[in-house]
């Protein structure tokens, strides 16, 4: 199985979210990462990842990577879609 991880901005998710409904209802599994939380968090704004998840019924992950936050979830998260189930996956 192949998964798309969808690599967004914590800052403009409104104008990010179109593609991303785009690839749900094109059938796709997806994966969305909500990156640089950091920012996000600096501006005042909040992304609420289990609403966001529930609502979009996708996977969701809240990273900060150029401050390698939220990798570790990231990569658990996208274990299921792997067609080989790695014993452990590197940090």
């Amino acid at each position: 199985m192949t998964a798309v991880i969808h690599v967004v901005d914590a800052k403009n998710l409104g104008r990010m979210l179109p593609l991303t409904f785009q690839l749900i209802e094109a059938g796709l599994p997806v994966v969305l990462a909500v990156n640089m939380m950091d920012e996000a968090h600096r501006w005042g704004l909040d992304v609420q990842q289990d609403a966001l998840e529930k609502e979009l019924e996708i996977p969701v992950v809240c990273i900060a990577a150029a401050l390698k936050q939220g990798i570790d979830e990231l990569k658990q998260r996208i274990v299921p879609f792997l067609p080989i189930k790695p014993a452990m996956i590197p940090a």
